[in-house]
């Protein structure tokens, strides 16, 4: 399993983004269940007495159960109203409702058991009448651990006489200190739920506004994207046509050839490049057709060298992206008075691909030499390779040359 798979469950499993298949809402039920039931079994094995009673394992069931409704009360509820009305007197006055029902009901449930134990347990009915904390009194001549046990109940000797004392408790109905650990355990308990759905929710939301951020970010990305290839086009047909209509001009023999090159390049162009990726395969062709073109109109002191290795199978690629350095070259590097040489390498190694473009600089052109094109250029290749790709552009007095590397992935 993938990362991104494994956080898309935990996503799931914490409520965080919607369930859609039955398997996956059937595992994050399972998930809550198991969750909830080790919160309600687990501490009964780890009290260090056992009471032989179901009163008090009912009683803690009963307030655990209180507990897990106060969380998805808090979580799905009371916090979703607080985030969406931004009122937060409403949402105090609601916790604490909340929190002086969980008190009645569990201050009322420890007086219930009380009773029980008491009319169940003797011995217990005298221990409850008084703390069972309570400190003893040390009496004149009394030694303590003299006692026998009858029938249960602790039976407390004077030394020297055969009188039987009682244990030194003084009478109450019921102890107050009981009640006011109980009323001390509802509120921290109920305290400490409510931190925690608050923090499970605060994340919840967190997620989401990252993940809207994310869409909004990817929809302007795509906007962006889409206004760079109306830039892209129409500065390429520009070019293009120049070719065509200089060759015409002249009545080349070539013109049906660049006519039926531009036509293919038209259709990737119109067509083939409206995707998001395409085959590395296809856009090497487009490449490969463009500098046909360009060629056929080149004069014979104009040297273009294009050498493609490694293999492409398999690989994807963001349209129209390569060919920005190669028709910069072809823009910049070209001199119709000098001899002019470009070089474009492009090499495939695994999931890489380096690509070289050099040229010498044409003085007419040299503070044109980049342009919109390549700002372009970089502003794609942020947007679509973040971290992904390495470009290096070296400029001397007479030379330009362009070192790009792309992690490209693989066709879908």
């Amino acid at each position: 399993m993938t990362k991104d798979k494994i956080r898309a469950a935990l996503a799931s499993l914490l409520g965080f983004k919607p369930v859609k298949t039955v398997k996956l809402k059937l595992l994050v039920v399972s998930v809550h269940v198991l969750l909830w039931g080790l919160f309600l079994i687990v501490p009964l094995f780890i009290y260090r007495i056992r009471i032989p009673d179901a009163s008090f394992y009912y009683r803690e069931i009963i307030n655990k159960s209180f507990l897990i409704g106060l969380f998805y009360l808090n979580f799905y509820y009371l916090l979703p109203r607080l985030f969406r009305d931004r009122k937060i007197v409403p949402y105090v006055l609601n916790l604490l409702a909340a929190l002086a029902i969980l008190c009645i009901q569990q201050l009322s449930l420890e007086i219930y058991v009380l009773k029980t134990l008491a009319k169940r347990f003797p011995q217990f009915e005298r221990m409850s009448s008084r703390p069972v904390m309570a400190k003893a009194t040390r009496l004149p001549g009394f030694q303590f651990g003299t006692g026998t046990n009858v029938n249960g109940a602790v039976q407390v000797n004077m030394p020297g006489t055969d009188e039987e004392v009682p244990p030194p408790f003084v009478h109450e109905p019921y102890p107050r200190m009981l009640y006011m650990i109980a009323l001390k355990d509802a509120l921290s308990s109920g305290i400490v739920i409510l931190l925690l759905s608050g923090t499970i929710k605060l994340a919840h939301s967190l997620f989401i506004s990252e993940k809207q951020k994310k869409i909004l970010e990817n929809e302007r990305l795509n906007a962006e994207l889409n206004f760079l290839k109306l830039q892209i086009n129409p500065h390429f047909l520009f070019n293009t046509l120049n070719s065509i209509y200089s060759q015409a001009h002249f009545r080349s023999e070539q013109t049906e050839h660049s006519i039926l090159k531009f036509s293919r390049i038209m259709r990737y162009v119109l067509y083939d490049s409206a995707t998001e990726k395409i085959c590395l395969s296809q856009d090497l062709e487009y490449i490969s057709n463009y500098i046909d073109l360009q060629q056929l109109r080149l004069s014979k002191n104009i040297t273009v060298q294009y050498n493609v290795t490694g293999g492409v199978a398999g690989l994807s690629i963001a349209p129209l992206l390569l060919i920005t350095f190669i028709e910069n070259a072809f823009k910049h590097g070209i001199s119709y008075t000098a001899p002019s040489e470009i070089k474009i390498a492009i090499a495939v190694t695994g999931k890489e691909l380096s690509l070289t473009v050099g040229n010498a600089i044409n003085r007419l052109n040299r503070e044109a030499t980049g342009g919109v094109g390549l700002i372009n250029a970089h502003r794609r290749l942020d947007v679509l390779y973040p971290n992904r790709h390495h470009l290096d552009v070296m400029e001397t007095d007479h030379l330009y040359i362009v070192n790009l590397k792309i992690e490209l992935d693989h066709e879908s």
